[in-house]
């Protein structure tokens, strides 16, 4: 008996998905590498203009404009200072806003000494009566960013006013809204 040999079809070939996602990402490690290459190019190509031009100005410059520039250096380091300054400054606005919403309206302050850091008040005031001056008192020890409002004396005048010296202290909150 004769053995027949019977060729074998063509076998397709046929890509795994693991084959596929090998090819895309070698191709996305090609395109990543040729995009780093060529940004970094890019940034020494603009460092190098612009070190050019910073040159030609610099060549360019009269005796005049490098001393207005350190002029202006000094202006900006003294400006710089003052804004220093300014940030640091605690303002007393919050403590002025406490104090204007709750005054009460036959109540007069003046001769306000307003002390940030030790967050205080001292003042003068005059009421028009002894209920106004007592009214005032609680206004004040009702206020929750009031720490307290010390009334050491008072003197009731023959018109009936009241004259009375006054030192508020605020809470640290009012500071840290």
């Amino acid at each position: 008996m004769a053995i027949e040999i019977i060729p074998k079809k063509r076998e397709e070939k046929v890509f795994s998905v693991a084959t596929i996602a090998w090819y895309v990402g070698l191709s996305l490690l090609f395109l990543a590498i040729i995009s780093t290459v060529t940004f970094l190019l890019l940034t020494w190509r603009a460092t190098q203009k612009i070190d050019d031009i910073k040159s030609q100005i610099e060549a360019k410059k009269s005796p005049e404009i490098l001393l207005l520039e350190k002029e202006m250096e000094g202006h900006l380091k003294r400006t710089s200072d003052f804004v220093f300054i300014l940030e640091k400054r605690r303002s007393p606005d919050p403590m002025l806003m406490v104090i204007e919403k709750n005054i009460h309206p036959e109540v007069y302050l003046s001769d306000l000494q307003i002390s940030v850091d030790e967050r205080t008040i001292r003042t003068s005031g005059i009421a028009t009566n002894i209920v106004a001056f007592d009214q005032q008192k609680r206004l004040f020890d009702s206020e929750k960013m009031i720490v307290s409002s010390g009334i050491n004396s008072f003197t009731r005048r023959d018109d009936g006013r009241v004259s009375f010296p006054m030192t508020i202290v605020f809470s640290e909150e009012l500071f840290n809204l």
